[in-house]
């Protein structure tokens, strides 16, 4: 039975198609058959006003990427968060319930996170040894100060939250399938949505 899954990616993109024939999933850049899918992650992040959320699946060419940057005011019923949902839940269906998903971001980009956060760190420490040698008066120093401590303990928790060297939280295509229903506020018992060709 092919599948249809229609969404907008991003508020300033055009809308997506994908279908899923089978075990064949098309779309933008992807024409793959989930069969040779060895592997997974998911990511979900926000940033101010969006949330990102995506499916990487990993197979012997390369990864296929199912993503969504949507509004955060998206809820779980809006069009095109629950298309997005859809599609990730069908293929996460199809896949064998053992396949290995990693949970949160690839190691190259959790390394980027921490070398800013060590960055934040190292500028709060720079800028505060300038002030002391420009003798800069007590008044200054102290408003300096403030910012300088939240940059701080900005730097300090943000490596620590992508330290590379801590190990990611595994589940399987069956456990992730839960987790998104789950984070979306659904029971398990529903099932995605889709239009059926």
């Amino acid at each position: 039975m092919s599948q249809t899954f229609r969404y907008k990616p991003a508020p300033l993109r055009g809308v997506t198609d994908w279908a899923l024939d089978g075990s064949r999933l098309t779309g933008p850049k992807t024409d793959l058959d989930l069969g040779t899918v060895t592997g997974a992650r998911f990511v979900e992040s926000s940033v101010q006003t969006l949330r990102h959320r995506r499916l990487d699946l990993l197979h012997p060419a390369g990864m296929a990427r199912i993503s969504a940057n949507l509004p955060r005011s998206a809820g779980p019923d809006a069009p095109n968060r629950a298309a997005h949902r859809a599609l990730m839940l069908a293929v996460l269906d199809i896949l064998p319930p053992e396949t290995p998903m990693a949970i949160g971001e690839t190691p190259a980009l959790r390394g980027i996170k921490f070398a800013i956060g060590v960055l934040a760190v190292l500028m709060a420490g720079g800028i505060a040894v300038t002030a002391m040698v420009a003798g800069m008066n007590q008044n200054a120093v102290t408003e300096v100060g403030v910012g300088l401590t939240v940059l701080t303990l900005f730097g300090l928790w943000y490596a620590a939250q992508n330290a590379p060297w801590t190990a990611q939280p595994e589940l399987t295509a069956q456990g992730a399938s839960s987790l998104i229903q789950v984070l979306d506020g659904l029971s398990s018992e529903e099932t995605p949505q889709s239009t059926g060709s």
